[in-house]
């Protein structure tokens, strides 16, 4: 390997241990531990001692680029100066800051802490033009022949649902002098922030999104199973036990309940003849839940309210096998610091993706909608 191949390989090194070094920090804050700080102090010794023997090769490399040697020059120093080194290193020429990769994963959890619906949804991953993704038309009936007979021969027909980039996302912009004012870390939070907004987009669309600039939602999709529910009369538990059994059996394992907030606090305070509630609290997955026929419930904001005619309140669906998002590309965070934002002052966070969403399967979806 020649200087030139080591060098780039260094210099690589050295941009993920600093990466490294300033996400720990970022996550953490200041409420480091006596081991984290001895841990951060040996890997920033380690990092020098990287950085120290880039500038040794670079001496040596004749072609050697003079003002990469003198960026990369660092004094000794304590952990916390790590922050600034990073800005330099890992910021493009037109000022937009390269974000971690392992940042990017924290933000895809929130989305999926935030939106259930978008984490129990299929993923789909693809690189070139859209994706089309076989829709089965099962019109195909078996039965008993005699000796002699010849079994009736049918065709299986499938339609495709057709999968696009669409652009998802969310921005933000700070001021210098808040960031700079602000006690706690304003930055990662507003990250936090982005990813719950998208998450919520995301969420939305995937229940009522119209199939043009978004998801295609499942309130397009007619051939559902569907349960009426009249105003006339009392809301009780023969109503959410109809939607239950209108799903088929086989997609009972990984199904879920998703309410809006107001039909929600109607169906949690259902008691049979004893007093017992309905709903009962469960961990699932590692987190205090609701139940019901022991089924996770779901509170989203995607719903109606449930109190006008042709309204759903509740889906009751097994969206791992109902709904399948294509992933063009991950959620992608970006920090903004030049042209307008520095001339006055700010940084723009922005958090986007590529993605589109549709209905696969129809018969793992059941919902409730609301008659006079």
């Amino acid at each position: 390997m020649g200087n030139k191949q080591k060098i780039e390989k260094l210099q690589k090194d050295i941009d993920e241990l600093l990466s490294a070094i300033e996400m720990v920090r970022s996550v953490r804050g200041y409420n480091l531990t006596e081991d984290t700080e001895k841990r951060l102090q040996k890997e920033s010794d380690r990092a020098e001692k990287m950085i120290n023997e880039l500038e040794r090769l670079q001496k040596q490399e004749e072609r050697g680029n003079v003002k990469m040697a003198k960026e990369m020059k660092m004094e000794k120093r304590s952990v916390t100066g790590f922050e600034t080194e990073l800005r330099t290193l890992s910021t493009t020429a037109n000022g937009t800051a390269v974000i971690p990769e392992n940042v990017q994963n924290e933000i895809i959890k929130k989305m999926e802490e935030v939106s259930p619906a978008f984490k129990q949804a299929r993923k789909l991953p693809s690189n070139n033009g859209s994706l089309k993704v076989a829709k089965e038309n099962d019109a195909v009936s078996g039965g008993f022949f005699g000796e002699g007979e010849d079994i009736l021969e049918e065709a299986i027909n499938f339609t495709n649902v057709e999968l696009k980039q669409k652009r998802l996302g969310a921005a933000a912009s700070l001021s210098n002098q808040l960031i700079n004012d602000s006690a706690v870390d304003i930055v990662s939070y507003v990250n936090d922030l982005l990813g719950r907004r998208v998450a919520k987009v995301a969420e939305q669309a995937i229940f009522k999104g119209d199939g043009a600039n978004e998801f295609s939602g499942i309130m397009l999709e007619t051939a559902v199973n569907e349960t009426e529910y009249s105003l006339a009369t009392e809301l009780d538990m023969d109503s959410f036990m109809d939607v239950y059994t209108s799903l088929h059996p086989t997609f009972l394992d990984g199904a879920a309940f998703y309410m809006s907030r107001s039909f929600f606090n109607k169906a949690v305070k259902l008691k049979d003849a004893m007093g017992h509630y309905y709903m009962q609290n469960a961990v699932v997955n590692g987190k205090p839940t609701y139940t019901l026929f022991n089924r996770p419930v779901f509170v989203t904001e995607a719903l109606d309210a449930g109190d006008t005619v042709g309204q759903v309140p509740v889906v009751f669906a097994n969206l791992g096998q109902a709904y399948s998002i294509l992933v063009k590309q991950e959620m992608n965070l970006r920090q903004i610091i030049d042209g307008q934002q520095a001339l006055r002052g700010s940084q723009l966070l922005v958090l986007d993706g590529y993605m589109d969403g549709a209905v696969t399967n129809h018969a793992a979806i059941a919902k409730l909608t609301v008659t006079a």
